[in-house]
């Protein structure tokens, strides 16, 4: 995850085409996976405000809140 971080920060995207979100959207699902909803709960959190998918989001805090 770090790598893809570092790529992440480091690209271009002038015209805002890239989810800003996606990147802590999917470091959550890989901590519900790695059974930390704590921490995939606060990661979701956070890419809230600033995804361009928000209802992805929620669905996956809902999962987690139901089924974790």
């Amino acid at each position: 995850m770090e790598e893809a971080k570092l790529l992440h920060q480091a690209g271009a995207d002038p015209w805002n085409l890239l989810d800003p979100g996606r990147l802590l959207d999917l470091e959550a699902s890989l901590c519900r996976d790695e059974r930390q909803p704590e921490k995939a709960l606060t990661l979701l959190d956070e890419a809230f405000p600033v995804s361009h998918s928000q209802g992805r989001i929620l669905l996956k805090k809902g999962y987690i809140l139901v089924v974790m």
